[in-house]
């Protein structure tokens, strides 16, 4: 959805189609069966960011930052977009707190503000060497007696020193709890560097790589939603940075201590996924480990040919776009492929062994109910593509139901698909709907709040006939609907099943199954206890499994399997 003001347009008045369907037949309901696969293991993590069960009255008193970029604008010239920026912090499942520096009396020396100016009295470390040892899925170099992280130590003070790294607003630092800040103990007549080597030995900067903005100037997608909410959790806990494309080239970064490069591409390689841009490989620059979004796309293929060649791991993150693999070669690139679903991992077809299961999240402060908000009408959110099956939808509304649909087309390029949209319109001739269109980001809680019914009936062929290749990897506006407590009906396609427990925190209906659907809508409709009740269950299960720490988490989890060992170097 791309941003804008809330345009309403309804369906009152308008003729209805004698038979909507004749021009565009909607083929029959059909269930296909995965074929089997080694199973992937899944990266679970004892939750340790919420309580089951907890709702609102126990969110935390804190401000979010929405779900655009914000921040302040670092630097908008394209070179100095490409300068890798960031503090490097201390790696764990922590909140990164500014270091400060005390003597052996307790007495404060230094603070954080001041010690830039010693970045360049620090001692280059020796570095370590290794031979080669393979294993069963590519090749890497084993550092025999190598203190941990020796490679990262290293590669940093090469590529980027401490002079170049920014300080971090100290608003974010009273936003994440207000922690006291980490001390450097410094024994007396020791050089600051020295305690600040120390401090560096276990510190991890992870960069992610996303071929399109989420936003203004962006796309309102999942797939652009995702690398932006998971890079801002991971920035609580490590030096994270998201780079992706567009215009102007800038820097910015978040309250909360993302660091944001946009870079301009002189060039796209005929889809908005694949930018080609200058400023890539000095943006990745010093990075322990790069982390792409969009498989496919041109970025991310980029990006993973600058991790082989600097012999750093990269791992990736697919959201759908398709393409080639470079006859398989592209997947030899990737050390770790961390997929949404396990739907999402069949369809990637990477090595089991290689492969982990880290879902995605929803940030349960922004989206969660609101007990004295009026619910009604069902609510539909997402691209107006085919797959979707609106069309369903709107054939499967009960007498009587309202339907909202927020969001705007595709980016189907040829007819029919194209004009999908308008055939919204004409099927919604005499019924109660309304198009919002594009509705800002930030008044999206809110319509899942007022909503008694969320649905998303997408279909694996659509109403033209043609049939879907991948369908719903993961499906982010359910969750975001389950942590507003409001009850989902969707298809049973692709990763949905895997988040929506069918008669525990939603219903799930055959794809194209229009009786079917019509007959689960009017159920939650009439029945408000029952309606209520999955709610709550919806929102306990986002709390424990779905928030975007808990993907962090599983994200950390598998970064320090890689750190721990040695980075790959042999040949693919």
């Amino acid at each position: 959805m791309q941003r804008g003001g809330v345009g309403l347009q309804t369906g009152e008045g308008l003729q209805e189609l004698e038979d909507p369907f004749a021009l565009d037949p909607i083929a029959d309901a059909e269930q296909r069966g995965a074929p089997a696969v080694p199973q992937v293991p899944r990266v679970d993590l004892p939750r340790s960011d919420v309580a089951a069960g907890r709702h609102d009255a126990d969110a935390p008193a804190v401000e979010p930052c929405g779900g655009e970029l914000v921040g302040e604008v670092v630097a908008c010239d394209e070179e100095q977009a490409g300068v890798a920026p960031g503090q490097a912090v201390k790696r764990g499942l922590r909140h990164r707190p500014h270091a400060a520096v005390v003597n052996a009396a307790g007495r404060l020396v230094e603070g954080a503000d001041q010690r830039r100016c010693l970045g360049a009295a620090r001692k280059q470390r020796g570095g370590e060497g290794g031979g080669d040892a393979v294993d069963q899925d590519g090749v890497r170099a084993e550092v025999p007696d190598a203190p941990q992280h020796a490679l990262c130590r290293e590669r940093r003070q090469r590529e980027r020193t401490l002079w170049e790294r920014d300080e971090y607003d100290a608003r974010a630092v009273a936003w994440r709890g207000g922690r006291h800040p980490k001390v450097v103990e410094v024994t007396p007549g020791e050089p600051l560097w020295v305690a600040e080597s120390h401090e560096a030995e276990e510190q991890m900067r992870v960069v992610h790589v996303a071929p399109t903005p989420f936003g203004a100037g962006g796309i309102f997608g999942g797939g652009e939603r995702y690398p932006l909410e998971l890079a801002r959790a991971l920035a609580r806990r490590v030096d994270c940075e998201l780079v992706t494309f567009g215009s102007p080239a800038r820097r910015m970064r978040e309250l909360d201590g993302l660091a944001v490069t946009v870079l301009r591409p002189f060039m796209h390689l005929g889809h908005p996924a694949h930018p080609i841009a200058a400023g890539l490989p000095g943006a990745v620059a010093g990075a322990d480990l790069i982390h792409t979004h969009h498989l496919r796309s041109a970025p991310s293929r980029m990006a993973a040919l600058l991790a082989r060649a600097r012999g750093i791991p990269a791992v990736t993150t697919d959201h759908g776009l398709p393409g080639g693999t470079w006859a398989g070669l592209l997947l030899r690139l990737f050390e770790r492929f961390l997929t949404v679903s396990e739907y999402s991992a069949r369809q990637v077809g990477a090595p089991p062994s290689r492969t982990r299961v880290i879902y995605g999240g929803v940030d349960c402060v922004r989206f969660r109910p609101d007990a004295d908000a009026p619910r009604d009408g069902i609510l539909f959110v997402g691209r107006l593509t085919p797959h979707k099956g609106v069309d369903r939808l709107i054939a499967a509304l009960p007498e009587d139901a309202r339907l909202t649909v927020a969001g705007t087309g595709g980016h189907d390029p040829e007819p029919p698909e194209r004009n999908y949209p308008q055939l919204l319109r004409r099927l919604a001739r005499g019924r109660s709907v309304r198009f919002l269109g594009a509705v800002p980001d930030d008044d999206l809680p809110r319509l899942y709040r007022q909503a008694a019914v969320f649905a998303l009936p997408s279909v694996q062929r659509t109403c033209y006939g043609r049939d879907i290749a991948v369908v719903e990897l993961l499906g982010l506006t359910v969750l975001e609907a389950m942590a507003s407590s409001t009850p989902v009906v969707c298809s049973r396609v692709g990763g949905l099943a895997e988040i929506v427990d069918d008669g525990v925190t939603g219903f799930l209906v055959e794809p194209g199954d229009v009786d079917g659907l019509r007959g689960r809508l009017d159920q939650l409709s009439r029945d408000r206890p029952l309606a209520a009740r999955l709610g709550r269950n919806a929102r306990d299960r986002a709390l424990e499994r779905f928030t975007w720490n808990a993907c962090a988490e599983r994200c950390l989890a598998v970064y320090a399997e890689l750190l721990d060992g040695a980075a790959p170097t042999g040949p693919l």
